[in-house]
């Protein structure tokens, strides 16, 4: 895990501490750019040392206090760890944390621990970094909710694609013998399954730990970024012909992390508070899937160094 960024003096009027996961590109660098802008202090990684050197410096130039831009990949068990690992010795809370990386792949890939890249980063990276900070998301809280709702947050950045893919599959449910895609790679069909199981994951987050975290998920919007960057380029340019930008998209995300929200384990369609699919509500499915992902990558339980 590589640093970069220098530390400034502390902003006594920005006391929000805020995680960005995936942070160098796409909504995740517009979430990270306008939470400093508007005086927040952000802690990002992303897998790309150059931009993140690029973001490092942009944030720099904004108000925020102190940001941190950390070179890893949390798609990966060593990775993740050694992100996790590095977050307590830049804070002592978290007030929000903002899970946003996202893969869109037209051929099935593992990485270097044998887990499809989908289900990676969409669920597996999700899940394990959210619980090897718990200890440091119970320290934070987001001032001025009324009515105790001042809890930190967990921000998923989810998907419309877990109601319908790309190429129409309706409501897809999780193939429990196949999780990973080994019998077969529908990329769309991949992408939707995955971010269904990121969102059981939130559901089952707010179940498990409602009473210390406030935890939602959103589709941001149809967005042009560079997400589908390895389709063909006339596809990837028919889905971006009415996407929004990633500026106009990061602002639902904003809301959900450090402004007062309504209720805890919804689901928004931007900001709109929307029902999340048929399958993403089977409670049975989300504790199985808990289950299997403990046994995957290991219990849900803060880093040493967190805790």
């Amino acid at each position: 895990m590589r640093r970069t960024g220098a530390a400034r003096g502390p902003d006594p009027a920005a006391p929000r501490t805020v995680v960005v996961v995936g942070a160098t590109s796409g909504v995740g660098r517009s979430v990270a750019l306008k939470l400093a802008e508007r005086g927040h202090r952000v802690i990002a990684v992303g897998r790309d040392a150059e931009r993140a050197a690029t973001l490092r410096d942009k944030l720099r130039r904004r108000p925020g206090p102190d940001p941190e831009v950390l070179v890893g990949d949390v798609s990966t068990v060593a990775g993740r760890r050694a992100f996790t690992g590095a977050v307590p010795g830049l804070t002592g809370r978290i007030d929000a944390l903002i899970n946003n990386a996202g893969v869109m792949l037209p051929r099935r890939r593992v990485n270097e621990d044998g887990h499809e890249l989908n289900f990676a980063v969409h669920h597996l990276a999700p899940f394990a970094v959210t619980g090897a900070l718990l200890p440091l998301l119970r320290k934070g809280s987001v001032p001025g909710d009324p009515a105790g709702r001042d809890r930190p947050r967990v921000v998923n950045v989810n998907s419309a694609g877990h109601h319908t893919s790309l190429r129409g599959h309706r409501n897809p449910t999780l193939d429990f013998a196949d999780l990973q895609a080994e019998s077969g790679y529908e990329p769309a069909l991949v992408y939707s399954r995955t971010k269904l199981a990121n969102m059981l994951f939130t559901l089952e987050l707010a179940r498990r730990h409602g009473d210390e975290l406030i935890v939602n998920a959103l589709h941001p919007g149809v967005v042009r970024s560079d997400l589908g960057r390895e389709f063909p380029r006339l596809l990837v340019l028919a889905t971006q012909a009415t996407a929004i930008s990633t500026d106009r998209a990061a602002p639902a995300v904003i809301r959900l992390a450090v402004e007062p929200v309504e209720g805890n384990g919804g689901y928004y369609d931007r900001a709109a508070l929307s029902a999340p699919s048929p399958p993403a509500r089977d409670r049975d499915a989300a504790a199985r899937l808990w289950e299997v992902t403990e046994r995957l990558i290991g219990p849900f339980q803060p880093s040493p160094a967190a805790a």
